[in-house]
Parts: structure tokens; C-alpha cells; sequence
């Protein structure tokens, strides 16, 4: 009788090695590299050669150059205008920080830096960190902000505001925060790559209009921000309670809501005290419940970057970081459940608000009624039970579903049409762009789309920022309009006075008192600024912890205009506040014609000098490539 050997012990050692082999034949190629896809040797060595010629070209005879002079250095290395004084401070940081650089010292920290960094991703990330660091902190963005905010010809008229400089990096970097979805305030790369920051940071340049932008960089939508924080901040000490927050947008927010706003809405990223969380404060057990809410509610506060934080997610609720937001705010026993019991104590207040503007009880809502809808809405797993997971697969269906909870004008607008206004909305601008490219469509095919309806309410950020700019826009020109009326009224009453001018003097006097005062003490608007000293560069070194108390009463008013030429004056008497004007300055004629010229001219000149440096290392490069063959990673300065 024979025996198979098939299947013998002896075979099997062969067997598994025959498997491994054709397995390793056969094994998937790489298709993840985190920092780029790497680029052949000679390929990495041509490219470090380039920089290492026309930077020994720029140079030249110096034996360090400083900051100011280290622009055309960081445009050969390939990297965009405004990441100048990043690069120049991250590689002093890796010599003795003397605030000069030499060529060596140059060669060999780029050669650091740009080692093993293929994408421009993964070489931002590794200029921005600190050595030995594997993420962001907001202070790694300063260095970058503070280029823009000093050197960026839209911002000139900023020189002498430095508050709202710091206002505006400080909403510039928040907002990158946001789009990164970092609350936490430690950015990975992954996140980093989220927010986009490379593209925006290539695209602006001198000759970008910062108020048309619309990115994180947007002089625009930082001053819709502002405005719209100063509103409610009375005391402008850039610090709102609970009672300030309820005047959000004409109480349209549910005062449960707002105290959760408060509990959960401390972003840790910008924590101003240490240990400051998200998280409310605990409980004493020796204190009843009211006393510990009193202590809750005197001491729960949102800082300025807590309230961007909050606008943003209220505006735009179908963003994911929005999602997240409202839902930790609705989860108030933090089960990561949104059940029916905690969705009922937050509709209930919206039924009082119906009782209150009037609706009849047989046409009022009932909770069973709206839980159905948002049932068949979101179709969770569990009906009656929420989680984060089912609310991110729509993010239009969520924004309805927290509307419906939290805002009772937005579930107004969302029960008066039938769908997702925002998928309406996009799918109408996708056909009013097909019929601007020239596309024929039937006209039973275009719906009406009227904004009186509501729906410029339900729109992403963008949309809503150039809104509201335009009415603040409007709002200052009506206040102008009034203080022309207020004197030309007083003048002709000085006119009309004949033996009564005591009396005349004194209404004159009162009148002027009045007219003097501020707009923004009855209209705030429109945010004012302190009189500081101009800002330098050692004062943005250090993220601002300080800043929230920096409040001073001696204010004088700056607003974003269209015109980035150094037009605008500040008034002389810092106690006399005055109304910004949003349009240029037609009254000063020529003086303005020639500032505006003055300023196209500088602009040019800048503009054709960075050419001329382009121009100039590309020729110096292609002349020396042929005789530099030779040249290693880190060739030595020449000193001839």
C-alpha cells in the first residue's frame, strides 16, 4: 500500500516558503506617502543645487544678511512671499538665534528642512513646528500672520491700529483652526492638510484685494466677526456672559440653548487661563443647586475666539465641525445619544414660542409629531436615538435638525418649504451657472428663488459674511447721512436766532454734546480701536494671553474699504470718534489722486523688482548649472 506524501510534514516547510515568495511577487505597491511622493536622488540633488546657486548669487560678497533682506532667498527656495520671516526664524532657530543668517548657515538649514519633504504640505508643516514637535500650536502660525499683517499693502492702514492687527491674526488663525476641525489646538498634519492653509498662502499676494477674498484671510469676514462680537459686548472688555449672548441676532436663540452654548462652547485651542476646558465646572457637594447655578452663570464667559467659534457653526450648521458642535451642546448627559427625553427639554421651550407670537393650539407642533419627522429625516439606527454618525451622513438634513431644536426663526424658514433649502440652493446656482456658460434649459426647469422667502438665512459662511457686510455698509452710511442732517439743522438755527443768543448757545452746546458722542454708544455697529503705539515686530512673538483686558475709553474708529491706498487718516483729538468712510474720499481731489497714484506706483515697483529678481536667479542658474556640476549637498561659501 502506498502512501501519499502530498500532505507530509516534511513537504509542508516548501510549501509555505512557495506561498510567501509568490505573495511577495505579487505584494501591493505604496500608495500612501505622508509627506509626498518621493522623488528620484538625481531629481532631490538638481533641485537642491538650483537653490544653493542663485542663493550664493544673492549673497554675494555679505557675510549674513537679516531678515528684511532674506525675501529673495525664501522666493528661490520656491516658497511664497509672506512665509519669509517663518523661514528665516526656523532656521536661526536651529544655530545660535542671533537674528542673522549666514550662506552656510542657510545651506545647511534648509538641507534640515527640506530633507524627506516632497509636497509643499509637508514642508509648511515642518518650517512651522518647533523642533521636535509633532504637531501646531496657534503661536507657530504668528511668524506667517505678522508678515501679512506688516508688509501685505491692503493692511497698510492698520499700521497704527495695532488692536485690530491682533484682532485679525487672532480670527485668522482661529478660523484655521476651525476649517482644520482642531479644537484642541494641537494641528497634525492630516489637519493641517484639512485647512487648506498651502493653497491660500500661494494665492495671496501683494496685489490681492483681501476684502474680495474669501478664505481665512478675508478683511471682510474678519470685520463681520468683529462687528457682530461687538454688538453684543457692552462693556467691550472682548468677554460675553450669558446675558450678552441671548441678544444674539434678536433672541432667536433658546435660553437652553444658550446655557449650553456656555458649558460646552470653550474652545481649549484658546484657552486664556490654564486648565480651561469645554467641560462646565464641577459641583460642590455642600452647596444646594441654586447657588452652585448663580456661580455657574457669574462665572461661565466666552472670549472672542470662543464666539467665532460659535458664529461659524451657527451660521453654516452642515459643516462637519458645526455638527460636532451642536451635537456635544444637545448631549447633555454626554452619552454620545441624542435620546427623545433630551430632545423634548430643549422643543419644549420652542412650544412656548409658539404660544408666545400667537399660534393657535390646534396648529401648534406637538413633540411626538416633530420626533417622527426627524425620525424619517436622519433614519438613525435606533429611532428616537441620534448619534454623531447619523447626523454627519447629510449635513443639509443636519442642519434642519438642530434648527428645528435650537433656533426657532431658522425652523420657521425650514417648515415654510418643503426639503433642504441648502440642497435647493445649491442645485439653483448650479443651474444659473450652467445658463451663464450658455447651457439651454427649459424655463418649467428654473424654480423661483426669492431671498424675501428667508433664504439668504440659510446659506454657508461666504454667502452670510457678504450679507451682512453690505448691511453694515449701508448702516454707516445712514449714520453719516444723520450727522450731515444734525448739523446743517444746527447751523440754520444758529441762522435763525436773533436776540435770544444766550439761550441759542446754550441748545448749540447741548446739541454738540450730542452730536459729539460716539455712534457707538447708542449703535454699535461697528467696533472701535484703541490709540496704541504702532506695532513692531518683537510684540507678536508671543501669542496674546493678555490681550482681552487691553481695553482703553480713548477709541478712534477704523472700517475695511475697497481702496487699499494709504487714503484713510486717523482724527487728531483721540477722544472725538469718527465714522469711517467705506467709499474713497472723493472731497480731497487731487491730494487723493496723487496718494492713489503714489501708491499704484510703489505697488508696480514692487512687483517689477520681484520679476527682476525672478528673472535674474533663473539667469544666474541657468549660467552656473553647467559649471557646478561638482557640487555637493552643503558646498562652502565662496569668499572670492
Amino acid at each position: 500500500m502506498l502512501r501519499s506524501t502530498a500532505n507530509s510534514p516534511t513537504n509542508a516547510p516548501h510549501d509555505i516558503n512557495a506561498s510567501r515568495n509568490s505573495n511577495s511577487n505579487n505584494s501591493i505597491p505604496q500608495f500612501f506617502f505622508p509627506h509626498g511622493k518621493p522623488l528620484p536622488v538625481a531629481e532631490q540633488e538638481r533641485k537642491l543645487r538650483k537653490v544653493v546657486i542663485i542663493a550664493n548669487h544673492l549673497f554675494g560678497q555679505q557675510p549674513y544678511i537679516l531678515e528684511s533682506q532674506f525675501v529673495s532667498v525664501t522666493r528661490a527656495c520656491g516658497l511664497p512671499r509672506y512665509m519669509n520671516i517663518a523661514l528665516f526664524r526656523r532656521i536661526d532657530s536651529l544655530h545660535q538665534r542671533e537674528e542673522r543668517i549666514s550662506f552656510d548657515q542657510f545651506v545647511s538649514g534648509w538641507s534640515q528642512l527640506s530633507q524627506d519633504r516632497f509636497d509643499d504640505v509637508s514642508l509648511f508643516f515642518n518650517i512651522l513646528r518647533k523642533p521636535g514637535c509633532a504637531w501646531l500650536l496657534p503661536e507657530d502660525f504668528l511668524p506667517v500672520l505678522e508678515d501679512i499683517v506688516l508688509h501685505h499693502p491692503g493692511l497698510r492702514f492698520l499700521a497704527d491700529n495695532p488692536m485690530f492687527q491682533e484682532r485679525y491674526i487672532e480670527t485668522v488663525i482661529c478660523r484655521l483652526y476651525y476649517e482644520a476641525r482642531c479644537p484642541s489646538g494641537k494641528m497634525t498634519m492630516v489637519q493641517f492638510r484639512r485647512s487648506n492653509f498651502v493653497q491660500m498662502i500661494h494665492s495671496l499676494g501683494p496685489n490681492v484685494d483681501l476684502n474680495s477674498t474669501r478664505d481665512c484671510f478675508s478683511y471682510k469676514h474678519f470685520y463681520v466677526l468683529y462687528c457682530k462680537f461687538w454688538t453684543l459686548d457692552d462693556d467691550h472688555d472682548l468677554i460675553i456672559s450669558e446675558e450678552d449672548l441671548a441678544k444674539y441676532n434678536q433672541g432667536a436663540l433658546a435660553p437652553s440653548a444658550i446655557q449650553r452654548i456656555m458649558q460646552c462652547g470653550r474652545i481649549a485651542a484658546f484657552a486664556r487661563d490654564p486648565g480651561a476646558s469645554s467641560s462646565p465646572p464641577t459641583i460642590s457637594c455642600e452647596a444646594t443647586m441654586e447657588e452652585d447655578q448663580v456661580h455657574q452663570q457669574s462665572t461661565i464667559t466666552l472670549t472672542y475666539l470662543d464666539y467665532i467659534w460659535f458664529l461659524l457653526s451657527e451660521v453654516d450648521k452642515a459643516t462637519p465641525m458645526a455638527i460636532e458642535y451642536w451635537f456635544r451642546c444637545l448631549d447633555t448627559d454626554g452619552d454620545g445619544i441624542l435620546s427623545a427625553y433630551e430632545l423634548e427639554q430643549f422643543w419644549r421651550e420652542q412650544e412656548a414660542r409658539q404660544r408666545f407670537f400667537g399660534v393657535p393650539e390646534d396648529d401648534q407642533i406637538q413633540f411626538q409629531n416633530i420626533l417622527c419627522q426627524m425620525n424619517d429625516l436622519i433614519q438613525p439606527r435606533v429611532r428616537g436615538q441620534f448619534r454623531l454618525q447619523d447626523l454627519k451622513r447629510n449635513g443639509f438634513l443636519a442642519e434642519r435638525f438642530f434648527d428645528t431644536f435650537l433656533n426657532f426663526d431658522r425652523f420657521q424658514i425650514h417648515e415654510s418649504y418643503q426639503g433642504s433649502i441648502r440642497a435647493k440652493r445649491k442645485e439653483e446656482m448650479e443651474r444659473r451657472q450652467r445658463i451663464h456658460d450658455g447651457e439651454l434649459i427649459e424655463e418649467s426647469l428654473l424654480p423661483i428663488f426669492d431671498d424675501s422667502l428667508g433664504f439668504f438665512m440659510i446659506s454657508d459662511w461666504c454667502e452670510y459674511a457678504e450679507i451682512e457686510y453690505q448691511q453694515l455698509l449701508l448702516s454707516e452710511q445712514g449714520d453719516m447721512i444723520c450727522d450731515e442732517d444734525d448739523e446743517e439743522d444746527e447751523e440754520e438755527e444758529n441762522d435763525d436766532t436773533g436776540s435770544f443768543e444766550d439761550e441759542d448757545e446754550e441748545d448749540a452746546s447741548q446739541l454738540e454734546e450730542a452730536c459729539s458722542t460716539s455712534d457707538h454708544d447708542s449703535d454699535t455697529s461697528a467696533p472701535t480701536t484703541p490709540t496704541k503705539d504702532p506695532i513692531t515686530g518683537a510684540s507678536l512673538h508671543q501669542w496674546k494671553q493678555d490681550s482681552v483686558s487691553n481695553t482703553s475709553s480713548s477709541t478712534t474708529m477704523v472700517q475695511p474699504s475697497t481702496n487699499t491706498s494709504e487714503q484713510r487718516q486717523q482724527p487728531q483729538d483721540p477722544t472725538t470718534a469718527q465714522v469711517w468712510l467705506w467709499q474713497p474720499n472723493t472731497k480731497a481731489g487731487n491730494t487723493a489722486t496723487t496718494a492713489a497714484a503714489a501708491a499704484a506706483a510703489v505697488n508696480d515697483e514692487m512687483e517689477n523688482e520681484e520679476q527682476g529678481e525672478d528673472r535674474a536667479a533663473e539667469w544666474v542658474w541657468l549660467i552656473s548649472s553647467s559649471h557646478h556640476q561638482h557640487l555637493t549637498n552643503a558646498p562652502p561659501h565662496s569668499t572670492s
